[in-house]
């Protein structure tokens, strides 16, 4: 291997880096390709030939999609944002996935929503909490509604 080679090939990896570090921020193959500074026709040629950047790639999106949790999480608990907080209840909460948005309940309605012995033991500790956080919340809500 000759040095331009091997130059070529460290500055291919760093790309490469480069590329998932800024889809793991950004979310979409045009803005990392444009940051990373190469097309995305060489990331689709990646993919297809390095199995282990494919592999990283994957953990990239699921990087991503957990930034994605993470801001409806801090939305709807820090926030205290009705919206998104309807939203993490509806990612968490089986009796309210398939509503149409239209017919999900208010704030105050929420209360009505039970959650079974096996709905509970599908959370974890720290998603438990936050529900109790945000039922006590509406649960204040609707009591200072009703004096």
């Amino acid at each position: 291997m000759t040095d331009m080679q091997a130059l070529r090939d460290d500055e291919r990896e760093r790309k490469k880096q480069l590329f998932l570090q800024f889809f793991a921020e950004q979310g979409t193959i045009k803005k990392a390709a444009a940051l990373t500074g190469v097309h995305r026709d060489t990331f689709y040629a990646w993919c297809q030939i390095d199995t282990s950047f494919n592999q990283s790639f994957q953990n990239s999106v699921q990087d991503f999609h957990d930034s994605i949790r993470d801001e409806i999480h801090r939305r709807a608990i820090d926030e205290h944002n009705d919206k998104m907080l309807m939203f993490l209840a509806r990612s968490r909460l089986p009796e309210l996935r398939n509503q149409p948005i239209e017919t999900l309940p208010t704030p105050a309605q929420f209360s009505e929503y039970s959650l079974t012995i096996d709905d509970i033991r599908l959370l974890d500790n720290e998603t438990l909490d936050t529900l109790v956080e945000s039922m006590q919340r509406i649960s204040k809500t609707v009591d200072a509604d009703e004096q």
